[in-house]
């Protein structure tokens, strides 16, 4: 170092640094050295910056090693000392790059190593001395998101791209997303697969996430928000009439019938709130129904119907017969085939729906 200081004063002026230093003591000792120095000089830059160089394009490499190329996947291939042979170039859709020299060369299928290693041989027969070749995934092909999304279609795939991210770049889920259930189609060893995907799954180039649209349950009647929801697992009636807001006022929340189609016939069930529900179920309030008690009872008017009402119930829930009451000849007004009848009832009948009791008074 002494020795290039005296012929090169400006070294000792600048901080010590190995290519830096490679590169000023060419200069300096070319002067002094001739062709045969200047020849030596340059060869020791060469073997300085393969020092330098080489491991980042190496650390490249080996983040693909295991990495199959493939179409629309850009490689970058380096022949060291041969600026001619530096080729950066997109595998098409027959799976193959044009490099010099050689003309066609399939990649699809290789990992860089191996095509660093099939690019070694080739040159190495007849084209160059001793090649040193290096290759790596320059740009990788796309991943692909499809379903219900908002924006379907192709994106870049990078290192560490998990479903969520793409899902996000995809400008995420629609209302109507399966979001429990992702799937990825995946090719492995020639053959298309589906891979079951949670979101912090991690995606390959050429993944196709597939987004289904959610399995619904339907919700009619006396409800807020009457129409179809996301079917979850475990969804009862009750949390089914929860999503729609609630119950309307005329509800009757006695009175739940389940749909269901079972073989490709559909059948009717009456439901509590804790029955469960299953994918495409339709869950029916029905409204309110009333009775109407008339004529001689305490407290006249309508009353919420349910099921295995009596006269004497209905009665009861009236107030009572009035000290004018001709109890014994109490009368049902009912409507059948579309017709009002009147029907003489004992306590213990049945009334039904919209029935109208009416107590007359009486005459003694």
């Amino acid at each position: 170092m002494e020795r290039v200081k005296e012929s090169c004063p400006a070294v000792a002026e600048v901080p010590y640094c190995t290519a830096w230093f490679v590169k000023v003591t060419t200069r300096c000792e070319v002067r002094t050295m001739g062709t045969a120095g200047a020849r030596w000089w340059k060869w020791m830059l060469g073997l300085v910056s393969v020092g330098v160089v080489l491991p980042y394009l190496a650390d490249a490499a080996a983040a693909s090693h295991s990495y199959r190329l493939g179409s629309n996947d850009v490689v970058r291939i380096q022949v060291y000392g041969e600026e001619d042979l530096t080729v950066e170039s997109k595998v098409d859709g027959d799976g193959n790059i044009n490099f010099p020299l050689l003309g066609m060369v399939a990649v699809a299928g290789k990992t860089t190593q191996e095509l660093q290693d099939y690019l070694t041989s080739r040159l190495a027969s007849g084209y160059v001395r001793a090649p040193r070749v290096t290759a790596y995934v320059f740009k990788y092909r796309n991943i692909y998101v499809s379903g219900e999304v908002r924006s379907p279609g192709g994106y870049s795939y990078e290192e560490g791209l998990s479903v969520q991210k793409a899902l996000t770049i995809a400008g995420g889920l629609t209302d109507k997303a399966e979001r429990n259930d992702l799937r990825i189609l995946r090719v492995f060893n020639g053959t298309e697969q589906t891979v079951p995907a949670k979101l912090d799954t991690l995606l390959l180039p050429d993944d196709t996430i597939v987004v289904a649209e959610g399995q619904r349950v339907y919700v009619s009647g006396e409800v807020k928000t009457p129409g179809r929801y996301l079917y979850e697992k475990g969804l009862t009636v009750h949390k089914a009439i929860t999503m729609t807001g609630g119950f309307t006022e005329k509800a009757d929340k006695a009175t739940i019938h389940v749909t269901r189609v079972v073989n490709g016939v559909a059948q009717t069930r009456e439901a509590t709130l804790e029955t469960s529900v299953l994918p495409d179920d339709f869950v029916v309030i029905s409204q309110l129904h009333k009775i109407y008690v008339n004529g001689e009872v305490k407290k006249a008017g309508d009353y919420p119907y349910e099921k295995g009402l009596t006269i004497h119930k209905i009665i009861t829930m009236a107030g009572g017969f009035t000290d004018k009451a001709a109890a014994g000849r109490t009368t049902i007004l009912r409507i059948v085939n579309g017709e009002e009848q009147s029907l003489r009832v004992t306590l213990d009948a049945l009334v039904l729906p919209e029935d109208i009791v009416v107590v007359p008074r009486s005459f003694f």
